[in-house]
C-alpha cells in the first residue's frame, strides 16, 4: 500500500527518487503529454523505507538493478495538479547502476512495464537550465552540490524568500556549534565502518557530553558502540563541518586510532552492523559523501 493520505484538501505524498549521473549526465523521464522532466522514483509503500523505494522502482521501470551511494536531500514539495492540491515530501538519493552495460548513456532505456508514454533521457548536468525539471528545486541542488540539503518547494503560494531562508541559516550558523567526536579505526590496512539503525554506513562517534574532552568522547563511543578499545593519535584529528536539515551548525571531529583489545558487539538499538573493509571497500561503502571525501584524505595522509 503506497503512502500516499487524503487529508482536509491536500493528497499527502510520501515519495522517493534517485539522481543517477554518468559523465556528467543524469538521467530523468518525463511523460510524453506533459512539459516537464523528473526523476526516476515513485511512492513509499507502508513499511519500505526510501532506499529501498527507489531500488524497487527503479527496477519496476527499468528493470535494472541499482545501488544508492549517498542521501542527496528532503524536500518538502507543495504543488497543484488538475484541481487537486498536493503536499509531498520526497526523499531523494544519490544512485548508480550496479551492470556496467547499464551505464552506457548511448544506449535507449524503456519502460519494462509496458507503459509507453514514459520516455527516458541523460541531459548533461550542465545544460540543466535549459529543461524544465520539477520539482524546481531539484536544480537547486544540482548547482550547489552540498549533501545533505532540504528544500522548500512551494508552487501554491509565493515562494520564500531565499534571502529569508539564507538568514535563518546564518542566524543559527553563528549559533553554538553541536559537536560530535569520534575514531576512525585503522588496523593492517584495514577500517572499522558500523551501520546505524537509520541504514547509514559510517565511523563510530557521538555527542561531546558535559565536561569531556574530545579524546574523551571519541574513546567512549566507540567502547560504547562497538565495544572495542581504542589507542588515539591525537595528532591526527580531522574536522568537518556542516548545516543540519534543521540549520544546525555541527562540527564532527575524528581522530585516527587502533583497536589494542575487546570483542566486537554492536550497541543495541543504536548500531546494526560492524565491519572490517578494505580501504577502498570502505570508501564505497561510506553513505555521506562529506565523510567519504574526508576518509579520501586521510588515506592520503597515511599513505603520504
Amino acid at each position: 500500500m503506497d503512502l500516499t493520505i487524503n487529508v482536509e484538501n491536500y493528497k499527502l505524498n510520501i515519495r522517493a527518487a534517485g539522481i543517477i549521473e554518468h559523465n556528467g549526465k543524469i538521467l530523468v523521464h518525463k511523460e510524453i503529454s506533459k512539459d516537464h522532466y523528473a526523476l526516476i522514483g515513485g511512492r513509499v509503500k507502508i513499511g519500505e523505507d526510501s532506499e529501498t523505494t527507489i531500488k524497487r522502482e527503479i527496477k519496476e521501470e527499468l528493470g535494472k538493478e541499482i545501488k544508492t551511494t549517498g542521501y542527496i536531500a528532503t524536500i518538502e514539495n507543495f504543488f497543484e495538479e488538475k484541481g487537486q492540491k498536493y503536499h509531498e515530501i520526497l526523499f531523494v538519493h544519490k544512485a548508480e547502476f550496479i551492470n556496467e552495460e547499464d551505464k552506457k548513456i548511448e544506449q535507449t532505456l524503456k519502460n519494462v512495464e509496458g507503459k509507453e508514454n514514459l520516455r527516458y533521457e541523460w541531459i548533461e548536468k550542465s545544460k540543466i537550465e535549459e529543461y524544465k525539471i520539477l520539482p524546481g528545486t531539484i536544480k537547486e541542488i544540482l548547482k550547489e552540490n552540498k549533501i545533505p540539503v532540504h528544500k522548500i518547494n512551494n508552487d501554491l503560494k509565493k515562494e520564500i524568500e531565499l534571502g529569508e531562508v539564507d538568514n535563518i541559516l546564518n542566524k543559527n550558523a553563528n549559533s553554538e556549534k553541536e559537536k560530535c567526536c569520534g575514531c576512525i579505526i585503522i588496523n593492517d590496512n584495514k577500517v572499522l565502518l558500523i551501520k546505524q539503525i537509520q541504514g547509514h554506513w559510517g565511523f563510530p562517534k557521538g555527542h561531546v557530553e558535559k565536561n569531556e574532552t574530545e579524546l574523551e568522547t571519541a574513546a567512549r563511543e566507540v567502547k560504547e558502540e562497538t565495544n572495542l578499545d581504542v589507542e588515539i593519535d591525537a595528532n591526527k584529528r580531522y574536522t568537518m563541518e556542516y548545516v543540519t536539515d534543521k540549520g544546525k551548525l555541527k562540527q564532527v571531529v575524528l581522530f585516527v586510532a587502533k583497536c589494542t583489545g575487546g570483542e566486537i558487539k554492536a550497541q543495541e538499538c543504536e548500531v546494526n552492523e560492524i565491519k572490517w573493509l578494505d580501504f577502498d571497500e570502505a570508501v564505497e561503502t561510506i553513505t555521506y559523501e562529506n565523510t567519504r571525501e574526508l576518509f579520501k584524505e586521510i588515506l592520503k595522509d597515511i599513505k603520504g
